[in-house]
């Protein structure tokens, strides 16, 4: 039996070893104040590859007022936290028709402007921003969005917001939010964890719930509440 000789076995080995790491949502080009790179990778035994879900563009603490220009079009995570973005217009990056997550915590957000659909975006956070009023209408057109986080910002009412029906986690923690209305949670069929602590809420409506047919995690500390009726949460 001939032997074949180490240097092709060395050459096999290095070969297979490039084409398990190689991910299949390749990098094209990524803008300079951010870090672009394979996410949620997993290995394959059989085939021996690593397989990559998508592509995450990092761009904290880079000095941000804007949406950075050149983002990678396959990207499925935008992490745009602790920048000094005061304004985000969801048109800007309207191409991005992979995106998953967007993250733009700690930042000087007050306006947030949506008019494009974003059929993939699941999870959306403003957490830590100086929010006034949110988007009527807006956040209808992220249809299959399931977690938002608005905690610690400056909201006084959501009543009249249309939020995606498939919403799931919603996060208004420490904001100025004082009455909850008939209409502040309308159509929300599929909510099930609603985080309201640390508002100046006194009034909650009897049928403020009653679309919310799954609601059941509901944090209501923190506020001005004195009274709740008995039929409060049917």
């Amino acid at each position: 039996m001939r032997c074949i000789p180490w240097l092709l076995v060395v050459a096999l080995i290095v070969n297979l070893t490039s084409a398990a790491r190689r991910p299949n949502q390749p990098i094209t080009s990524c803008p300079s104040p951010c870090v672009c790179e394979s996410i949620f990778c997993k290995s394959t035994q059989r085939r021996g590859k690593i397989f990559c879900a998508g592509v995450a563009a990092s761009c904290f603490h880079a000095n941000l007022t804007s949406f950075p220009p050149g983002v990678v079009a396959n990207v499925t995570g935008l992490l745009l936290s602790n920048n000094s973005m005061t304004t985000i217009n969801f048109d800007e990056f309207s191409n991005l028709a992979k995106l998953e997550t967007l993250l733009v915590d700690n930042n000087l957000i007050r306006d947030i402007i949506i008019n494009s659909r974003f059929k993939k975006l699941r999870r959306l956070s403003f957490k830590n921003n100086k929010i006034f009023h949110l988007p009527q209408r807006g956040f209808k057109l992220l249809k299959n969005l399931v977690d938002l986080n608005l905690e610690m910002n400056r909201i006084t009412s959501v009543q009249g917001i249309k939020f995606p029906h498939k919403l799931r986690t919603l996060n208004l923690n420490h904001n100025r939010i004082r009455t909850l209305t008939s209409g502040s949670f309308r159509k929300l069929k599929e909510l099930q964890t609603l985080k309201l602590e640390y508002n100046v809420i006194d009034f909650i409506s009897k049928t403020t719930f009653i679309q919310a047919t799954q609601l059941n995690v509901l944090y209501l500390s923190n506020n001005n509440l004195r009274i709740l009726g008995e039929n409060q949460f049917q």
